[in-house]
């Protein structure tokens, strides 16, 4: 009964909300990526009655890698994931509670899909504690760079 889809960019909303109504929209979310809000197209889409569901809120598991699992193709970055353990020690957050707390942090989200590999990681996800997370705490971690934050160009 609600047609939906699941965009990469919110520029692709231009194209889709012309040609058609949606119900619900889902789009990557999460910390470092956070274009959905900057656009302003989250808003908009909450103006308009639009369901909204994030997924990426770990950026393909990049922010759950140590300092050591980083691939090389992300050396460009590397500044800004020592920064990201760093602001994890310093707030005594876990990665994976720190990535959930800011996309609950964030108003106008109806979902989170979260994909697990396996039942443990799935158990980890659900047994995690979330705090209350200072948006400005973390502003240093948004990033344009679409080599990092857009998967389909790794």
């Amino acid at each position: 009964s609600n047609i939906g889809c699941s965009i990469y960019n919110p520029n692709e909303l231009n194209y889709i909300l012309d040609c058609m109504h949606v119900d619900i929209i889902q789009a990557p979310l999460n910390i470092i990526d956070r274009r959905l809000i900057d656009s302003g197209w989250l808003a908009r889409l909450k103006t308009n009655l639009v369901e909204v569901h994030t997924r990426s809120c770990f950026l393909q598991g990049l922010l759950l890698m140590s300092e050591y699992e980083l691939p090389t193709m992300f050396n460009h970055s590397k500044l800004l994931f020592n920064k990201w353990h760093h602001f994890i020690k310093e707030n005594n957050f876990t990665k994976l509670s720190a990535c959930i707390s800011y996309v609950k942090s964030i108003k106008n989200l109806d979902k989170i899909l979260i994909g697990v590999q396996n039942t443990n990681q799935l158990k980890e996800i659900i047994n995690s504690t979330t705090r209350k997370i200072n948006l400005n705490d973390i502003e240093f971690m948004h990033s344009k760079n679409l080599k990092l934050i857009d998967p389909s160009r790794w």
